[in-house]
């Protein structure tokens, strides 16, 4: 059993842990509902990279609120291995968060130029696949945006430049993306 300091310290490691677990509960919960609302930006930005991005936010959830546990447990019944346990794992998520971290800053760039060429692509099928019209209905009214701009072009030059053939006649302008 500990005195003094040492139940200040159990205490306040059992409290932090305590939010720390309610906070790995919120990712994992946004995670979820990422995977499950993402039918509006899943086509636009290509499935694998918006289905991975929700995957990881539900796993590392799970990981932290796991730990969280650990540490929380361990604090309150005064387990040493519990503790050494919960030590280990946070160094190593320190180190794997740390080199997450400098991977994302160093390929931030090829995410944009990813995710500029999904959407100029789906430009091409907007009113042709009614997915990745909705899609870009969904995201402009949403995030309440106007389009893309790439090399200065306005959102609605790109639409014409990807989809030529269908100005035809004196039947009006189509619906674009707005």
């Amino acid at each position: 059993m500990v005195d003094g300091i040492g139940k200040s310290v159990k205490y306040a490691m059992f409290a932090v842990n305590g939010i720390i677990f309610i906070g790995g509960l919120v990712v994992f919960s946004v995670g979820v509902w990422t995977l499950a609302d993402r039918s509006f930006m899943e086509r636009l930005l290509g499935s694998s990279l918006y289905v991975a991005s929700a995957a990881l936010l539900i796993a590392a959830g799970v990981i932290v609120a796991i730990i969280s546990f650990l540490g929380s447990f361990g604090a309150y019944k005064e387990i040493r291995c519990m503790l050494l346990t919960f030590f280990i794992i946070l160094f190593f998520l320190f180190i794997l968060m740390l080199v997450g971290g400098i991977l994302g800053y160093v390929f931030r760039n090829q995410v944009d130029d990813r995710m500029y060429r999904e959407m100029i692509t789906t430009v091409a099928l907007y009113n042709n696949d009614s997915a990745v019209t909705e899609a870009w209905d969904s995201v402009q009214k949403n995030f309440k945006c106007c389009g893309m701009s790439v090399n200065g072009a306005k959102p609605y030059e790109i639409y014409q430049r990807q989809n030529r053939g269908s100005f035809g006649g004196g039947a009006g302008r189509p619906k674009v993306p707005i």
